[in-house]
C-alpha cells in the first residue's frame, strides 16, 4: 500500500499513537474494548448526536442516518481468512455482510 502525504496526516499519525497509547493501558484488548464500551455507554447518555462505530456483524438490523464503510481495501475485505477457511461459501458470507453494511443508510446519496 503506498503512503500519500496530506495536509491532515500528521494529525492521523498522532491519532494512531495515542490509539496505540490508550490500548497499551490495558493487559488485553478485550479489557480495552469493554473499557471504551462502558465509556460510550456513558457518552450515549448524553443524548446529543455522535458516531458509532461497529462491525457488520452488529449492524444487522439497524437502520442509521448516513453510513461510511472503511476497510474496503484487497486483503482486509473479504477477509482472507474467511476466503481460506471456507472458500466459496465464506465469500457468499462476506457478500451478505457487504449487502447489511450498504444498506444500513436511511437515504441513498451518490
Amino acid at each position: 500500500m503506498a503512503t500519500r502525504k496530506t495536509p491532515d496526516s500528521a494529525g492521523r499519525l498522532e491519532n494512531l499513537k495515542e490509539l496505540v497509547g490508550a490500548i497499551d493501558e490495558f493487559e488485553t484488548l478485550p479489557g480495552f474494548l469493554e473499557h471504551v464500551s462502558l465509556v460510550m455507554e456513558n457518552a450515549n447518555q448524553s443524548g446529543g448526536e455522535m458516531v458509532s462505530i461497529m462491525t457488520l456483524h452488529s449492524a444487522k438490523g439497524l437502520e442509521f442516518k448516513a453510513v461510511f464503510l472503511a476497510g474496503w481495501e484487497e486483503a482486509l475485505f473479504p477477509h482472507p481468512r474467511s476466503l481460506d477457511e471456507n472458500g466459496a461459501t465464506g465469500l457468499q458470507e462476506e457478500r451478505r455482510l457487504a449487502y447489511v453494511g450498504l444498506t444500513r443508510a436511511r437515504k441513498l446519496r451518490l
